[in-house]
């Protein structure tokens, strides 16, 4: 006989938005869903660190250079991964709202069986 172990909702609240949005959902016992979600945020957190890259490097020229920036032209030298981490940053935004939806869902649907 295996007996699930009851799931505690505040600890998959917090893993879910605050640590890593989806391992609560897998953790929670839907599987599918909570990878989906586990994975497209890892990606846009992936993503995200090209743009942090981009604004780590503007931030450096800055303080090495003595001459103003060509703001138009940094922008334009890495464009690409601009577009990336603003995609990244999408990605977790949609992660993160999704995980909070199944979070509502999840609480929703142990309160009802405590009833």
């Amino acid at each position: 006989m295996s007996e699930k172990k009851p799931v505690n909702i505040w600890s998959i609240t917090g893993m879910n938005l605050l640590a890593w949005p989806g391992l609560g959902t897998f953790l929670a016992g839907r599987k599918l869903s909570g990878f989906i979600q586990s994975a497209i945020s890892l990606a846009g957190a992936a993503l995200t660190i090209c743009l942090l890259f981009v604004l780590f490097k503007f931030a450096s020229i800055g303080i090495e250079s003595t001459e103003p920036i060509d703001s138009k032209l940094f922008i334009e030298q890495h464009k690409q991964l601009i577009i990336y981490g603003i995609v990244g940053i999408g990605m977790l935004a949609f992660t993160w709202f999704w995980a909070a939806i199944s979070t509502y869902s999840i609480a929703k649907k142990l309160g009802s069986k405590i009833k």
